[in-house]
């Protein structure tokens, strides 16, 4: 038992060494010297002796305030003194620790070293208040991941975040998963996980509690759909968006109404000339940059499924530049980001 308590204590500061300073350490350790579990089997001096005999024999050193092992086969050495029972509950106790003290502004650059930790015992966490904290780092990891096109990795992130979230989760945490279910859909379609990702889009776009969150998810549909060369499916997902925007279309307008919204497009564009539209500021309105998204993602499909329906998508989106609202689009990422 004193092999395996100081085997444990060896190979957990060091983990967390790497990034904690020292004095992080000596408070665990002394945390530990006060627990009755460990004072039933040992005193602190025969703890502190076993120490001092395995930091010599293993041969970990201190560097910048931290202690790294001199190499791996030693970290193995030491992880192996911890009985497998054991090991998950240390990953987590180390990912907590590395989590609650690494700098805010260093959280980023470190984010996988802790929730590799933490995801190798996060099936032992019981409060809903940690399980959402671990999956938001697991969100964090998956967009640095994902950012790096490293997108098989993201996933496993973004899985790990999500599987640690309940149903509650859509009342209790909303932004939380569907930022993770967002980003997951669109891993799933740039790993070609095509099936994954339309199912998890439609339950989205079904779950989204704002317009600005319905859009996206339709954008992304329509980008999906557009990819399996279903441009009857994009279409009837942007006429269905249409419509909870109140506006109803057909999904084969006759030549009539194609004219009606082309005339349309000349009152308001009045007696104004090409220059003064060319020189129109950039939009910023946040609903109709959404807006325009979608109706930039539905151009190459409507093309491909009705000539009058194109029409209408192209006129319709040109009427949006120069209404009471003028201006030209600027260019969009795809990528998501969370209503402000």
């Amino acid at each position: 038992m004193l092999q395996v308590v100081a085997g444990q204590q060896v190979f957990e500061e060091v983990e967390c060494g790497g990034i904690q300073p020292l004095h992080v350490i000596e408070e665990k350790r002394e945390r530990m010297f006060r627990s009755r579990e460990y004072a039933d089997e040992l005193s602190k001096y025969q703890l502190e002796t076993s120490l001092r005999f395995l930091r010599r024999q293993l041969g970990h050193f201190r560097a910048d305030n931290s202690y790294r092992f001199l190499h791996d086969r030693v970290q193995e050495a030491a992880y192996s003194l911890i009985p497998k029972e054991l090991r998950a509950e240390a990953h987590l106790r180390i990912g907590m620790l590395l989590a609650e003290h690494t700098p805010a502004e260093k959280r980023e650059e470190a984010i996988f070293e802790i929730v590799n930790q933490l995801n190798r015992g996060s099936h032992l966490i019981t409060s809903v208040e940690d399980r959402e904290r671990v999956a938001d780092l697991n969100l964090i990891a998956g967009r640095r991941a994902k950012f790096s096109t490293a997108h098989d990795s993201a996933l496993k992130y973004l899985r790990a975040g999500s599987a640690l979230l309940t149903e509650e989760t859509w009342e209790r945490n909303y932004r939380l998963i569907f930022s993770l279910e967002y980003l997951m859909a669109e891993c799933e379609l740039l790993t070609a996980d095509k099936g994954a990702a339309e199912s998890r889009l439609s339950s989205l776009a079904q779950r989204a509690t704002n317009r600005h969150d319905f859009c996206v998810a339709t954008r992304l549909r329509l980008t999906l759909y557009t990819t399996l060369d279903r441009s009857d499916l994009a279409v009837d997902v942007f006429l269905d968006w249409l419509r909870r925007d109140g506006t109803l279309w057909s999904n084969h307008p006759t030549h009539e109404d194609v004219t009606r919204e082309y005339e349309r497009i000349w009152v308001l564009i009045g007696r104004r000339a090409i220059e003064d539209l060319i020189d129109l500021p950039l939009i910023t309105d946040p609903d109709v940059l959404d807006t325009l998204d979608a109706f930039t993602e539905i151009m190459t499909p409507s093309q491909l499924f009705d000539e009058h329906l194109n029409s209408l998508v192209r006129h319709d989106s040109q009427k949006m530049h120069v209404s009471a609202r003028p201006g030209n689009q600027p260019y969009r990422p795809t990528t998501w980001r969370p209503e402000s």
